[in-house]
């Protein structure tokens, strides 16, 4: 029995730690070990083994650094065994002595925390003694860690019975952890939607305003999102098809990041297995937002190391416990979060739920915050947002009409064409094309990019004449209607007219699969919907100013813009190119044939 100390040995070695200890295989509180050569221990104070390795329990070493001779039969990392080892050798040093003034053992910074000196390694007892000292004390073991605990130290009442052990080496501690525990960033990159991000390579290329367009409205929506004065905490950008939203917030993505200012940004996509729904929205910005600030990350990282399952929850768990608890500390600049197509997450229900979580924490936190929200004006969103609740919350900013930055951007693909098509204008005049027919183009724009652009692709065909492709369109008529997009109906038709007489009945079944999103190369098409082998490229050729294929023998099928997609569903302006419900009836049809030919169909 050693006097003064604050528990009684009996034959054997006692060990008092007060900070956490990591074992690799038990996890247990109360550990007897027969026969381990530990070298003898000091309860230091505000220890912290996490993430450290076996080796620090409380700031201090269980084995010699020098002496790793074998490995415990009881899993422990790096303990050691000896048979020499006589625990009658062992040093007894005073449980309290961390908890002396005099001997204090971390010191504190200017935030109160401790922070800690570097280790000094000690012997095991039959090896010799190897005393420590510090102002000639030779208590005094320096803490391990450079970084200051997050586990405080427990301190055993006095008025508590002291333990007691009868041969053996006996051991406390307050928590035990698994030193193999896995990281919360490593958990989390798990569950992000890494195709979502504003310059993953699932949308490449992406879209991007052309240069001196939208110049005035770029600069209005950066200086709001980075801005220090209070405003409204949401901005809702919203626009018809076509109108050029997701070049406008990919281009302020670029921008917030080149200057350090993005949180983070998701790019919803319409039928996409990860962008086509919210299951991974939360957990994505959450991600972004622990990458792109050094403050937030250890706080992301220990909310999903404190729950692990936090990933799988509900979309309110995660944003409440992930980003709003994450950035509620901190009175720094707001964070920056971007959504782009909402109306193209899944089910309307989602998305009012969504805008409903921003909403809360904006006028909860006003100051924390920018929210950007890029969509088509559906009507749930308009309901929830001219709902009362959002009063004084949002910015609500209108993408209009644009017919200069759209003279402009075709003004300068023009002459792109024309430089990258030289062989084949050597002969044509300047200027080309004649004001006229650019001051045409420019109207039947509406003052939108996505005729322009689809006029463009048209035109810059390598296996023809730009020349013609260009009388091609000017020969289609004017329009007098004021309808936003009829041009563009009228422009589609002509792109599609190219699809020959004979194929003209198979075309909307495979543009039915391009809806659906099947992510099918032609000749799975051809397959599918029992085609000759070879069908759907030659059906398929002349629509590549309208259809993106990567590679044309296995690459798959989308479309470049959802306008596109629109266009097709609605028979008043497809006409005699309308996919209705008679196609949607043929491949269903034909995929449940398909499956039905299977000997052990899965179907996810």
């Amino acid at each position: 029995m050693f006097s003064g100390s604050d528990f009684q040995v009996h034959g054997g070695t006692f060990y008092n730690v007060g900070g956490d200890i990591n074992l690799e295989t038990h996890h247990h509180t109360h550990l007897e070990i027969p026969s381990l050569p530990v070298s003898t221990c000091l309860p230091l104070q505000g220890g912290r083994g996490r993430d450290q390795g076996i080796d620090d329990i409380g700031g201090v070493r269980l084995y010699d650094p020098e002496d790793s001779t074998g490995r415990s039969e009881l899993g422990f990392a790096g303990a050691t065994r000896n048979s020499e080892f006589d625990p009658t050798n062992a040093r007894q040093v005073p449980s309290d002595a961390a908890a002396r003034p005099d001997r204090a053992i971390n010191s504190t910074n200017d935030e109160g925390l401790p922070v800690s000196s570097p280790r000094r390694p000690m012997r095991d007892p039959h090896t010799g003694p190897r005393t420590a000292t510090v102002n000639n004390d030779p208590a005094y073991i320096p803490h391990s860690f450079d970084t200051p605990s997050l586990h405080p130290s427990y301190q055993y009442p006095n008025s508590n019975p002291p333990p007691s052990s009868h041969g053996g080496i006996y051991i406390t501690a307050q928590n035990v952890y698994n030193q193999r525990e896995e990281s919360g960033m490593n958990i989390l990159h798990r569950s992000v939607a890494l195709e979502a991000l504003y310059d993953s390579a699932d949308s490449f290329p992406q879209p991007k305003c052309h240069p001196e367009t939208r110049t005035e409205m770029l600069h209005k929506l950066y200086e709001w999102l980075t801005g220090d004065n209070t405003v409204q905490p949401i901005c809702w950008l919203h626009g018809p098809a076509g109108a050029g939203k997701s070049a406008i917030m990919q281009t302020l993505s670029r921008q917030l990041q080149d200057s350090r200012r993005l949180g983070g940004a998701f790019f919803f996509k319409r039928h996409h297995p990860t962008r086509g729904n919210a299951k991974a929205l939360f957990t994505t910005l959450a991600y972004q937002l622990a990458l792109n600030n050094r403050d937030l990350r250890p706080l992301v990282s220990e909310s999903v190391e404190r729950d692990p399952s936090i990933v799988g929850r509900a979309m309110e768990v995660q944003f409440h416990q992930l980003i709003v608890e994450s950035c509620r500390p901190f009175d720094s600049a707001p964070e920056v979060l971007l959504l782009d197509g909402l109306d193209e997450c899944q089910d309307a229900t989602i998305q009012r739920q969504i805008l409903w979580l921003i909403g809360s924490a904006a006028r909860q936190f006003p100051t924390k915050f920018r929210f950007l929200i890029a969509s088509r004006p559906e009507p749930h969103i308009c309901d929830v947002f001219n709902n009362p609740s959002f009063n004084g919350l949002i910015n609500s900013t209108n993408i209009e009409q644009s017919f200069g930055d759209v003279r402009t951007y075709l003004e300068d693909e023009f002459a792109r064409i024309r430089h990258e098509h030289s062989h084949t204008m050597k002969q044509v005049q300047t200027p080309w094309p004649s004001p006229q027919c650019l001051e045409d183009l420019v109207a039947k724009s509406s003052g939108y990019f996505v005729y322009a652009s689809t006029v463009v692709k048209f035109i810059d065909d390598q296996y023809s004449r730009p020349t013609e492709r260009l009388e091609t369109i000017q020969n289609m008529g004017s329009t007098q209607s004021e309808v936003p997009f009829e041009a563009l109906d009228q422009l589609y038709i002509q792109i599609l007219s190219v699809v020959p007489v004979r194929y003209r009945s198979q075309l909307p079944d495979i543009l039915q699969c391009v809806i659906y999103s099947f992510d099918l190369a032609p000749f799975q098409i051809d397959l599918l919907l029992g085609l000759q082998p070879g069908d759907t490229r030659l059906i398929l050729r002349g629509l590549h100013s309208v259809l993106s294929v990567s590679d044309f023998e296995f690459g798959t099928i989308s479309v470049y813009h959802a306008s596109f997609l629109d266009f097709l569903q609605v028979q008043e302006r497809s006409l005699g190119f309308h996919v209705g419900l008679g196609n949607r009836l043929n491949v269903t049809r034909a995929v449940l044939l398909g499956v039905s030919k299977l000997d052990n169909p899965i179907v996810s």
